[in-house]
């Protein structure tokens, strides 16, 4: 493998998220608040200890170090310090599950975020 491919860009959606209900945030907001902030966490954790996720990648990929440097490079630059959800790619979502529930066709990608966590964790950052 001589080329990063970034699936996300074939695809057209991001490779990583974070997913659940407005119920099941309703029913245990500190659960909820508590995975958003690992995840951040995670993306934290990635950008600013660099040799440590690079063993990780190669841990998991089992790469050579020159493929795990370019890999973790890509990575690090697209990552958002507080990472945003991206209207543009909830709207493939939607089309692409549109395909098979015409029901859903007319969702708002905005009406499907909840950032109120995130927006919490951005402050603390400030």
């Amino acid at each position: 493998m001589h080329i990063i491919a970034d699936i996300g860009s074939e695809i057209r959606m991001p490779g990583t998220c974070v997913v659940t209900t407005r119920r099941e945030i309703a029913r245990n907001p500190e659960l909820a608040k508590q995975i958003v902030g690992t995840y951040v966490d995670a993306v934290h954790a990635f950008k600013t200890y660099p040799d440590i996720a690079k063993s990780f990648l190669h841990n998991h990929l089992e790469f050579e170090e020159d493929v795990i440097e370019r890999i973790y490079e890509y990575y690090r630059s697209i990552f958002q310090t507080v990472p945003r959800p991206s209207l543009p790619h909830i709207q493939v979502a939607i089309d692409e599950i549109a395909k098979v529930r015409p029901d859903v066709r007319g969702m708002a990608p905005a009406n499907l975020i909840e950032t109120c966590f995130l927006d919490e964790i951005d402050a603390e950052l400030r």
